[in-house]
């Protein structure tokens, strides 16, 4: 996956992703600035989309990093900003209109919604799913190699809040602990 590091980036990508209304590149980048801003030292964007907050007429910026989700939006007065790590993201799917649709994403702690055009809520649905899989399986694969430095008894407990948080499936935490207790 490509690595999106500025707001021209994350423009370019929703602009070639078809995952945000294209035809406002000022607007865009505006609120993009808010996230190129906010990324933090070895962050970078894997999927960018521009939609509607809820059921609002007001665009909000997201971009779904190697770390987080970073939602943000430039306003007359201030920015705002929303984070949710990664960990923390349970599901992401769609709620299908006649003419719109919705796109949400639950976490643990809340549930955000964003409106937008059919096609645009399916590509950015797809992007996301793809990325956040993706992103998941390297934060796991990356912990194998810090994990070999503590306990038996550590890593079974990394593995099975993993399984608990739906990270891993029943299968995949099976084959990690026989690796940890064969080990």
């Amino acid at each position: 996956m490509k690595e999106l590091l500025h707001c021209d980036d994350f423009v370019h990508y929703v602009e070639t992703k078809k995952t945000g209304n294209e035809s406002l590149p000022g607007w865009m980048k505006k609120h993009f600035k808010v996230v190129e801003n906010s990324l933090l030292n070895g962050e970078y964007g894997v999927v960018c989309f521009m939609l509607m907050i809820g059921k609002s007429s007001k665009r909000v910026a997201g971009v779904l990093t190697n770390k987080r989700l970073i939602i943000a939006q430039d306003k007359l007065i201030g920015n705002q900003l929303i984070t949710i790590s990664i960990n923390n993201i349970n599901d992401i799917y769609i709620k299908n209109g006649l003419i719109d649709s919705t796109l949400v994403i639950d976490s643990f702690k809340e549930t955000l919604q964003f409106t937008g055009l059919k096609k645009l809520v399916q590509n950015t649905n797809s992007e996301l799913n793809n990325a956040l899989n993706y992103v998941k399986n390297n934060l796991i694969n990356n912990n194998d190699t810090i994990v070999t430095k503590t306990s038996k008894y550590d890593e079974l407990k990394k593995i099975k809040e993993l399984l608990d948080t739906d990270i891993i499936t029943q299968e995949e935490f099976d084959s990690e602990k026989e690796k940890i207790l064969n080990s």
